[in-house]
């Protein structure tokens, strides 16, 4: 069940004004959007709560129902852009727990407002810039490259699903050619019953038939390049050689030789 969202200054409900919207800073004390332009008027003033100095450009929507969640997703992610290294930037998996230990601590720590916490995130900042901008790049062309395999995988899926939806076409379309040459056989067969009845000529008669018989090869004729043209075939590769002329010039004969006077008799 979803409660109703209170401002705690107005004292103003999600239940009388729908549109009403929560907003928190970083101390984690919520005001809706009203009284959060209506206190921070001149662009600074202190919390209701905690009398903390806080500016109006740090307000954002409040996301969660319980404003203290909002704040450690936020907390948390601004923390994880800065201590951003990976299990494979450590020795070993007992270093890594240490390194996802110490993020916890300061986590903890910046939920308390304490001053070690910060103090401590703006060390490692500073002596770590370099491998953190490394790091960001990486996970930034990580997100990049799925992204495109995600992309290439959606482009072969729905070419698969064309080629899928080409097939039930074409057997949708044999079937039918199919029934259409059942009824037209039944309703020949009954042509030829009622000659037989109505004793007609047996010349006439044959010659009817055989007309039947070289009606339904043209169809099954018809039927069989119908389904041929469904199939598109490929040609098999056949590998031919490369051949360089870069033998120089023809080898002059013995005779050639002799008249030139290169060889003796």
């Amino acid at each position: 069940m979803v409660r109703d969202r209170t401002c705690p200054r107005c004292k103003t409900t999600s239940y009388r004004n729908p549109s009403m919207k929560l907003m928190i800073n970083v101390c984690g004390h919520s005001l809706c959007e009203s009284c959060v332009n209506l206190q921070y008027a001149r662009g600074q003033a202190p919390c209701y709560e905690c009398a903390l100095n806080l500016k109006k450009s740090g307000f954002r929507i409040q996301l969660f129902d319980d404003p203290m969640v909002d704040r450690e997703v936020h907390l948390r992610k601004k923390v994880l852009k800065i201590y951003n290294r990976r299990m494979q930037d450590f020795s070993s998996e007992y270093d890594f727990n240490n390194y996802l230990e110490q993020i916890e601590d300061i986590i903890i720590g910046l939920m308390g407002n304490k001053q070690w916490a910060l103090d401590t995130m703006e060390k490692y900042k500073r002596d770590n810039q370099n491998d953190i901008k490394r790091n960001s790049a990486k996970q930034q062309w990580a997100l990049t490259a799925i992204f495109t395999f995600d992309k290439e995988r959606a482009t072969v899926n729905e070419q698969i699903h064309l080629e899928k939806q080409n097939i039930e076409d074409a057997k949708l379309k044999l079937a039918r050619a199919e029934q259409e040459n059942k009824l037209q056989r039944l309703r020949q067969e009954q042509a030829l019953l009622h000659k037989l009845e109505a004793g007609e000529d047996i010349s006439s008669i044959i010659k009817f038939k055989e007309k039947i018989i070289n009606r339904e090869d043209t169809i099954e004729t018809a039927t069989v390049s119908f389904t041929a043209n469904e199939e598109k075939k490929t040609e098999s590769y056949i590998y031919e050689p490369i051949v360089f002329a870069n033998d120089g010039l023809d080898v002059p004969s013995s005779d050639v030789l002799f008249r030139t006077g290169y060889t003796g008799a």
